[in-house]
């Protein structure tokens, strides 16, 4: 059994309402051990600076489970610079596999769950517009990709890549 736990320090409470972000500032992490020992580590290598952590929320899982809950949470800052389609699926992925793993939980709980992590996703990444990476089809990819090649094996006379830097474009002057 493993054992999911939260953990909060004030020192980085204070530091996150400081510097713009929020006092919510939080640590979860995964351990094999009891959550007291994890949360006496995170104080002994005064993890993010701080010596003052403590524990406000732990919980006995399966390995399956914690497994899901540290991918989903490693894997959130890349879907919320996705499209919608890619947050609708990451909230369908995580639904599902937590239904997989644990099917005696009541699905009710997990699907207001997915739409809540749906909704939020989607407000951030319409928040932050200048974040979310340009998607290509793979059509456009493999274009890009011939045409590359392709100018790297013509003839002499050819552009040859890597391609002198230009200082002034159209400018002629030498």
């Amino acid at each position: 059994m493993a054992t999911v736990y939260v953990a909060s320090s004030k020192g980085l409470a204070n530091w996150g309402a400081d510097h713009g972000l929020t006092k919510h500032c939080y640590k979860i992490g995964v351990t094999d051990g009891t959550a007291e020992a994890a949360v006496e580590e995170l104080n002994a290598g005064e993890h993010a600076g701080h010596t003052d952590w403590k524990l406000s929320k732990q919980i006995e899982t399966d390995e399956d489970e914690a497994a899901i809950l540290a991918i989903a949470a490693a894997s959130l800052p890349l879907v919320a610079r996705g499209s919608d389609l890619t947050i609708a699926s990451f909230a369908s992925l995580f639904l599902a596999a937590t239904l997989i793993a644990a099917p005696a939980v009541s699905a009710l709980p997990l699907v207001l769950c997915g739409w809540a992590v749906y909704v939020t996703l989607t407000m951030l990444s319409r928040r932050l517009p200048e974040r979310v990476g340009q998607s290509h089809t793979l059509g456009a990819r493999a274009k890009q990709t011939c045409a590359r090649f392709l100018d790297r094996v013509k003839p002499a006379g050819g552009p040859r890549w890597p391609r002198p830097q230009q200082r002034f474009r159209g400018a002629g002057a030498g």
